[in-house]
């Protein structure tokens, strides 16, 4: 089995994502069996992974993803998922240009009943938070991915130089979102 060097230069090829995400996904998750962690698959396949060109940013393929489809209640379109709740502002703020609903879904600014019943109220296009949020907001039927068409794994390091793949707690809530919520999407 190929391996490949734990950096994120993912954004060149799709065969590389996908040998990454599973490398990083088998290390995460050691105590399942490859049934468990991939499903019938065996592992994610690289059409699963769009590469970026880049000089395309966040901002443009997400503008690209959201065409001029309506917003609904509870199903984004885009999910990104940060390592972060500070980074998930970050993101958030790069994002407000695209004028359309965009929510950021993280632990420290508000208990998870007003997330649920701010996504019960308000249309969404984009959600953009930490793995560990948005999985308590899918368990709860508060967040479906059935109109999901893009999911971006913001990989930026932060000062210890871990991602949203590789620091720990994060990445094993980030294994579980996917497996059971968003491996099934669009």
């Amino acid at each position: 089995e190929k391996k490949i060097k734990p950096s994120i230069d993912i954004a060149r090829s799709s065969e590389a994502a996908s040998l990454l995400f599973n490398e990083k996904h088998t290390l995460a998750t050691p105590k399942l069996s490859k049934l468990e962690r991939f499903g019938e698959y065996g592992s994610v396949k690289p059409s699963r992974f769009v590469p970026v060109p880049e000089a395309l940013s966040l901002e443009k393929l997400v503008e690209k993803q959201i065409g001029e489809g309506e917003a609904q209640l509870k199903r984004p379109k885009v999910v990104v998922l940060t390592l972060s709740a500070k980074r998930a502002c970050d993101v958030h703020r790069s994002l407000s240009s695209l004028r359309c609903p965009c929510l950021k879904l993280f632990a420290k600014h508000m208990k998870v009943k007003e997330q649920v019943a701010l996504l019960d109220s308000r249309e969404v296009v984009i959600v953009v938070g930490t793995p560990n949020r948005i999985f308590k907001l899918a368990e709860q039927k508060s967040l479906l991915f059935d109109e999901t068409s893009l999911v971006v794994v913001d990989m930026h390091k932060d000062k210890k130089e871990y991602d949203v793949l590789t620091m720990p707690g994060v990445s094993q809530d980030f294994f579980t979102l996917f497996r059971q919520h968003l491996q099934g999407s669009k």
